[in-house]
């Protein structure tokens, strides 16, 4: 089930019309719709305002999911498991031109957009390695950007480009962490000793950043500073809340950061 609310926790509302099974959720750059995964089973685009779902890819032999909106609007990215190894795909919002970016024996999964369109960082469990790499989007110049005995995973690109925020988890704890975007600089933004955190998601503002912690004992949606600062408690229920992201409302001009709202579902 996926809802919405405002950053200060109230105005709940559902924003799937069923009670349909959802692994990941991505919003529209205009504010407009989301994409769900269905559990696995295909990717859909629902309408926040009348709740009218459309399947976009659904005719495909073998599981997918990971939706990501390209900034535009026009294309989406999405991991596609086939032979029993994950890979990268982007295709036209309208299901058409679907085009494999990675091939690798390793899972690549959790693909996220640069700004300007250009570019999609992931995360790879390759070569017993994981770690998050980037790629263009016509396929070229893949590179490793982290390297992880655990996992590194869930990446996010800042708004102008010049940051990635991703999960890392280790044998004891999951953290939030920020670098580069070329992976210099890498810097822990949430913990120590705050339970798991997971799930990043920067706002359309790129003032914020959302994601997911089990601080208090129950997965929450929080929001922080892109510096680890003013982490605040958005969800307050006994439900698993995970997969935040940002919508923006349909009357507020691009980039404002005025009456943003965070999507999020819970199980």
């Amino acid at each position: 089930m996926a809802y919405a609310t405002t950053l200060d926790g109230t105005n709940v509302q559902k924003i799937l019309a069923d009670d349909r099974q959802t692994n990941f959720v991505s919003c529209s750059p205009d504010g407009k719709s989301i994409l769900t995964d269905a559990g696995g089973k295909e990717i859909d685009q629902t309408d926040v305002l009348s709740l009218v779902t459309t399947p976009i890819f659904s005719a495909l032999p073998t599981l997918y999911g990971d939706p990501s909106w390209s900034p535009e609007g026009n294309r989406i990215a999405f991991n596609w498991i086939t032979n029993n190894s994950s890979e990268i795909y982007i295709g036209n919002k309208d299901g058409t031109n679907i085009t494999r970016l990675t091939n690798s024996p390793g899972s690549d999964r959790f693909p996220n957009w640069s700004a300007d369109g250009t570019k999609i960082v992931f995360a790879s469990e390759r070569n017993n390695s994981p770690g998050i790499f980037t790629i263009n989007v016509n396929g070229t110049n893949e590179t490793r950007l982290t390297s992880n005995t655990f996992l590194d995973t869930f990446p996010a690109w800042s708004i102008d480009g010049t940051k990635i925020a991703f999960t890392r988890y280790t044998s004891s704890s999951a953290d939030i962490y920020l670098m580069n975007s070329d992976g210099t600089n890498l810097t822990r933004v949430t913990g120590p000793n705050n339970g798991i955190n997971w799930g990043a998601d920067w706002s359309p503002d790129g003032t914020k950043i959302a994601f997911t912690s089990s601080r208090d004992g129950n997965p929450e949606v929080y929001v922080m500073n892109p510096d680890g600062s003013g982490q605040t408690r958005i969800t307050n229920n006994p439900s698993t809340d995970e997969a935040a992201c940002w919508l923006r409302p349909i009357n507020t001009r691009p980039n404002t950061g005025k009456g943003l709202r965070v999507q999020y579902f819970h199980n």
